[in-house]
């Protein structure tokens, strides 16, 4: 069933959702363990204070949700963080070094601020990760439609990057204010079924780094075609198409025509008869 909380709620001790729905509109304020079991789903509409929050379902919130104190979250399920709503996570004193830790998906439209994040499973959204983050997740970008998701803080990591290529300039895009240091990953352009393709002189910028870019060069790149049926497979470019990728930006270029070739070898032939002639004639004074 349903239970509607719309009032303030002052908890010492654990409390649970197990299965239905919780819908959260008023203000909680405890120092307790909140656990929501798989198949439950917590909506926090108003403000919450929170010390451990352990979740197997989904968890959603447009509120507030803090930790005076310190605080930690383990997501197992599926946590989403909707357009206004904030969740801010300090480790304190005595608190976790790990603040907020995800093995399911985590889903970033308003702001997510923690002093250190590790991400193991699927991140999504166009808001604000305000931490440091490290693990080895999957960034599901999108399209860019909605905007670019941002990490303020340092970046680093084994990640996969999954970016939807709708076209030259709507493709997924990931912010990081910080540094990165990437161990390796692997950076998927998608491209739908009878959709948007590739041409010269489009390039794809999905990753901008204010501070300093470490691991780039360790990133690696598919271009990966949907089919019928659900399935997949690597995109082959046309013979006339050459791609660059320098792990910021893929870059589509055009190759040369075999008679640009040509021009171009007369002409380097040209400017090197010229030097010696000229060598010649200035030993010959």
């Amino acid at each position: 069933g349903m239970i509607v909380q719309s009032g303030n709620d002052a908890t010492v001790a654990l409390a649970e959702a197990v299965g239905g729905t919780v819908e959260m509109a008023g203000q909680w304020n405890g120092n307790a363990l909140l656990q929501n079991q798989s198949g439950a789903t917590f909506r926090n509409h108003g403000t919450m204070q929170i010390t451990t929050l352990i979740n197997h379902g989904r968890f959603e919130t447009s509120g507030l949700i803090d930790s005076p104190w310190s605080g930690a979250v383990q997501n197992y399920g599926e946590f989403v963080v909707d357009a206004g709503g904030r969740v801010t996570l300090y480790s304190g004193v005595f608190g976790p070094s790990v603040v907020y830790r995800d093995y399911g998906s985590t889903q970033v439209d308003g702001r997510l601020e923690a002093s250190q994040l590790e991400l193991y499973g699927a991140v999504s959204g166009s808001g604000v990760i305000a931490g440091d983050v490290q693990g080895g997740g999957r960034f599901a970008l999108g399209d860019g439609s909605a905007g670019p998701l941002t990490i303020e803080g340092r970046l680093a990591g084994w990640h996969t990057y999954d970016i939807e290529l709708g076209g030259a300039t709507s493709f997924g895009r990931l912010v990081v204010s910080g540094d990165t240091a990437l161990g390796g990953g692997q950076v998927n352009f998608w491209l739908a079924k009878d959709g948007y393709r590739p041409k010269a002189v489009d390039s794809y910028t999905w990753l901008t780094v204010s501070g300093m870019a470490g691991g780039l060069g360790a990133l690696s790149y598919r271009l990966v075609e949907r089919h019928d049926g659900g399935w997949t497979s690597d995109w082959v470019a046309p013979s006339d198409l050459r791609m660059q990728f320098d792990g910021a930006t893929l870059t589509v270029a055009a190759v040369p025509e075999p008679e640009t070739w040509a021009m171009m070898i007369a002409g380097l032939g040209l400017l090197a008869w010229r030097g010696r002639a000229r060598l010649a004639a200035a030993r010959a004074r």
